[in-house]
């Protein structure tokens, strides 16, 4: 499982530092691990750092499309972030941004993933 987390963490920075080949393979690499072990929680994020890669290069709408594809897998996969105690706090703004998303849409999840999330910060 640590593979798949390294891959993610090495995309982040790559895609921060803006080698985005680079970047890609890790996300590559992250997407396999996540198949091969049915891993969804890897898989989501996978798929939110290809979201960050696309909007740092200004293809919001590519960005906008690959979260509205997902919503409640997004949102299934930050509450077992949030609840996992594994999250941290330079993380948290990704989980607020997953809330924003469910909330503007309505979505039931919305909810009980805005509780958890202000459980969390209150820690």
């Amino acid at each position: 499982m640590a593979g798949g987390w390294l891959s993610l963490l090495a995309a982040t920075c790559l895609i921060d530092l803006r080698r985005f080949p680079a970047a890609a393979a890790r996300l590559r690499t992250a997407a396999q691990f996540a198949k091969d072990t049915e891993h969804q929680e890897i898989a989501a994020w996978r798929l939110e750092t290809e979201a960050w890669q696309l909007l740092t290069t200004g293809d919001y709408r590519r960005a906008l499309e690959l979260a509205a594809d997902q919503p409640e897998e997004a949102g299934h996969a930050a509450l077992t972030a949030i609840t996992s105690g594994l999250l941290v706090p330079s993380n948290y703004w990704r989980a607020a941004e997953v809330i924003r998303a469910l909330e503007a849409r309505c979505l039931p999840e919305a909810a009980e993933l805005h509780e958890a999330y202000q459980e969390l910060c209150s820690r």
